[in-house]
């Protein structure tokens, strides 16, 4: 864990702290500490900023992934790099994961979204890694992991339902306005 401004470093956003991904002993492999449950249908979003090492070092290469505990039924998956998104695909998946070649030292920090939509339940965890072995990875920031519901909840039923009712109800009136 580096703090913007250490060793030359600019945290994505400016301020803060970022992991630098090879750091000591490196290379090596940032796990999630726990795994997430997911539901079938649920919508698996991994998001994170990473950039070069900011510090002249040469190129290092590293990969996001998304690891299922089981044999996952994954319906559509794929990437988002700064708002394009990359169709990866469905099939029966371990894990998902994007790599990136050669990401020079003077790359900015990317926002990139790991995404897949499941086929049946089970549980999910996340890794970034390297294989830089200088001690000046990648640096990553901003992760989070969202898993979202493909069923609305319920409060969105009953306003669906109510805007069903307030149309039908609109409806209603203007037939019989028009018939008088």
């Amino acid at each position: 864990l580096v703090a913007s401004g250490d060793y030359g470093i600019t945290c994505a956003g400016g301020s803060g702290s970022c992991v630098d991904l090879d750091g000591t002993p490196g290379p090596g492999t940032l796990s999630s500490a726990s795994s997430y449950a997911f539901s079938a249908g649920d919508l698996i979003t991994l998001s994170f900023a990473i950039s070069g090492n900011q510090r002249g070092y040469g190129a290092d290469d590293w990969t996001a992934a998304l690891n299922f505990a089981s044999t996952t039924d994954i319906t559509e998956w794929g990437v988002s790099v700064n708002g394009t998104t990359f169709a990866g695909g469905s099939g029966l998946a371990d894990a998902i994961s994007f790599s990136q070649a050669a990401w020079t030292t003077d790359f900015p920090f990317v926002d990139f979204t790991l995404f897949a939509r499941t086929g049946n339940a089970g549980s999910v965890s996340f890794s970034f890694a390297t294989n830089s072995a200088d001690n000046v990875g990648p640096l990553l920031d901003n992760v989070s992991l969202d898993i979202s519901s493909a069923v609305p909840e319920p409060a969105t039923w009953a306003m669906m339902i109510g805007g069903f009712a307030l149309v039908g109800l609109r409806a209603r009136r203007t037939r019989k306005a028009a018939f008088a």
